[in-house]
């Protein structure tokens, strides 16, 4: 989610070249990744927001403009008011999807790593899933 905004990679870069003033380059680095924490925290807060409430406070904004069209009819200015709240709303669930995709594989890391059923069987289902079952060349099936 955040690699994909336009902003991410300036704000890191940033914070990275900042000079710190320490001996030992691992405590440089230490330091440097403490000083982007923060920041990237603030970053995401002031960026983000709360995805949900956004999807929300998104669907929200597009209910109240479909109910004003339907009672008062469609005019240019309502059109794209509709668009504009379509645009925001496809946004916060496409971050929705993108922050769901990475608990989902965090989830993998946690479950996945011990020798659960779960991690057998998704290993199974992939193994299934990615071999393969025949082979064709030169027109002749092996």
């Amino acid at each position: 989610m955040w690699s994909t905004h336009n902003s991410f990679l300036p704000l890191v870069t940033a914070y990275w070249s900042l000079p710190i003033t320490a001996n030992n380059p691992i405590h440089r680095v230490t330091q440097k990744l403490k000083c982007l924490k923060i920041t990237l925290k603030a970053w995401n807060r002031d960026t983000f927001r709360n995805v949900y409430v956004v999807m929300e406070e998104a669907a929200e904004a597009l209910n109240a403009v479909q109910a004003e069209a339907a009672t008062l009819g469609d005019m240019d200015d309502r059109l794209m008011a509709k668009v504009e709240c379509n645009i925001h709303l496809n946004t916060a669930l496409a971050q929705n999807q993108a922050l769901s995709t990475q608990r989902n594989r965090l989830q993998w890391l946690y479950d996945g790593d011990s020798n659960t059923k779960f991690f057998h069987t998704m290993n199974r289902v992939r193994k299934t899933s990615t071999g393969l079952s025949s082979l064709i060349i030169d027109g002749v099936l092996l």
